[in-house]
């Protein structure tokens, strides 16, 4: 075997690049090897508390890891790494994406089927567990022979022709793309950044700029001159993004876990709020790949359980990043700015300012209403509701049926008995209406509605459709269905028929978007209230 490494010394110094044969050979020889310092040696190798990682090693290390050609379970005692979840996190802290549960075993799966016979056999050896049992085959008994009725005819089935299914796959960028940085035409080496979060970076910085994102794209490099200030800040902000929720978590020192429930895992489970926090790569959850009651099923099955559910998009983490992070914190009961709603005086506020607050302070940002109240506290507006006829339900006595449009509170702030404060000024100014009002099953479980209304029906799951876009640092833009209506699909494409015209009768517009990549996307739905 070559000889790789000498007694001890230091990658980095000596200039070793981490390749596969170097660690099969330091594994087979008994070396130790930091992440760290890049010191090498056969004896165990002390680094200092809260040092940290070095990412050209790190990263080295988790190219080979993403390539399938590293199982990390054989390396991290190598690595001075006491369990593989510690090096998970190592990566995830350092912007570097583990593969998913499939991935693992597509790649790694005899590897752990391996180790996991190793352990038994150790096992049994230790006298902890006992051996396993050789199952003995029954012998077949011989078939009877089959009873012929001479005066049946039986005719042979005709053979169905299978279903010729239609196969749309995504036009959305693969999000694991990567770029590297050039100079003069030459790449340069050890440069300091993980090439999937500096395109995300390059997205952000160069959105305007789509000839140079163009030719990114195409040859998968950037010269150096690119990269700029503002890139370098747009490369922190995606991996903080990207990482959200453990950085808050590791942050504010909350204890999480993984948790299994039925056919649905989750990363970070709070137990001591009895919360699962989760954001969706959207992409992965169109209905070409999973049914339109997937995230029902996912409510319905935490529900049963008592857990609650704050589910994200990856597109809401990136454009409104302060929000998500205002609502985890509520969530975890870390909101300081508490707002007696007692103390605060209700305004009726024009369409303007309802528009300016809700696209600051909620996920889905304005909708048009008829009614928009807000509540001031010293002056500022802290807290809005808006409300509008019932857009299909026209049934109800008096006035009819009303609906909540949009209710949202100021990011960071709690607003102690501000909904019921307004709903209670809507209802003395509107005596003879029926109101209903919405709980997104996303982000919350309705209890805070159940103790002033009642629950009177179950939406289906609220639908959006994943348009394509390859300049977006997520690749996709989100938008609601009412938008991508067959009426009005002739904003989006050059030469969609308009309804008058001819040809628009006999276009299936589902078939339309989904031979464009363009799939749906089908959210937990709403709990509806009557007030």
């Amino acid at each position: 075997m070559q000889e790789f490494l000498k007694e001890s010394g230091n990658l980095l110094t000596e200039n070793i690049p981490i390749t596969k044969e170097l660690l099969d050979f330091a594994k087979a020889n008994n070396y130790k090897i930091s992440l760290k310092t890049g010191a090498y040696q056969k004896e165990p190798i002390s680094t200092t508390r809260g040092q940290k990682y070095n990412l050209d090693l790190l990263s080295a290390v988790h190219h080979l890891y993403y390539a399938g050609l590293l199982y990390l379970a054989d390396f991290i005692e190598m690595f001075g790494i006491t369990k593989l979840d510690d090096l998970a996190q190592v990566f995830k802290k350092n912007g570097l994406k583990m593969l998913t549960r499939k991935e693992v075993q597509e790649l790694y799966g005899d590897q752990i089927k391996q180790r996991a016979a190793n352990t038994i056999d150790r096992k049994i050896e230790e006298g902890t567990r006992k051996p396993r049992k050789v199952k003995v085959p029954k012998i077949p008994k011989e078939p009877k022979a089959p009873k012929i009725n001479a005066t049946k005819t039986v005719r042979e089935p005709k053979p169905k022709e299978p279903k010729q299914s239609k196969l749309y796959p995504s036009k959305i960028e693969n999000q694991m793309r990567s770029v590297s940085v050039t100079e003069n035409g030459q790449l340069v080496k050890n440069f300091l950044y993980n090439g999937e979060y500096l395109l995300k970076a390059l997205k952000i910085v160069y959105r305007d700029n789509r000839e140079l994102l163009d030719q990114i794209l195409a040859t998968g490099t950037v010269d150096r001159q690119f990269i700029t200030p503002e890139v370098d800040k747009a490369f922190d902000f995606a991996v903080f993004a990207e990482n959200l929720v453990p950085i808050l978590l590791e942050e504010h020192q909350i204890s999480y876990e993984s948790l299994t429930v039925g056919e649905f895992a989750f990363d970070y489970y709070i137990p001591a709020r009895n919360l699962v926090i989760e954001v969706t790569n959207i992409p992965e959850f169109t209905d070409n790949l999973v049914d339109n009651q997937y995230f029902k099923r996912m409510n319905k099955s935490l529900s049963e359980k008592k857990i609650k559910l704050l589910r994200f998009g990856i597109d809401d983490v990136y454009n409104k990043t302060d929000l998500v992070i205002s609502m985890i914190e509520h969530h975890l009961g870390l909101t300081k700015n508490k707002i007696p709603a007692r103390k605060g005086k209700i305004v009726e506020i024009s369409a303007k300012q309802a528009r300016e607050f809700a696209e600051a302070n909620h996920l889905n940002g304005h909708a048009n209403a008829q009614v928009y109240y807000g509540l001031e506290f010293d002056g500022e507006l802290v807290q809005i509701i808006t409300f509008a006829k019932h857009r299909y339900n026209h049934s109800g006595e008096g006035q009819g049926v009303w609906e909540v449009i949009r209710a949202c509170s100021k990011k960071h702030c709690l607003v102690q008995g501000g909904t019921q404060k307004i709903f209670k000024h809507f209802k003395s100014q509107h005596p003879a209406v029926e109101l209903h009002t919405y709980c997104d099953m996303n982000i919350s479980d309705g209890n805070s509605y159940a103790l002033v209304g009642e629950l009177i029906e179950e939406t289906p799951g609220d639908l959006w459709y994943i348009i394509p876009d390859k300049y977006s640092p997520v690749g996709f833009t989100r938008v609601i269905r009412n938008r991508m209506m067959k009426i009005y699909l002739h904003r989006y494409f050059e030469g969609f028929p308009k309804r008058d015209e001819p040809g628009y009768k006999e276009i299936n517009s589902v078939e339309f978007l989904r031979q464009r990549g363009i799939f749906a996307y089908y959210g937990s739905g709403n709990l509806v209230y009557k007030l």
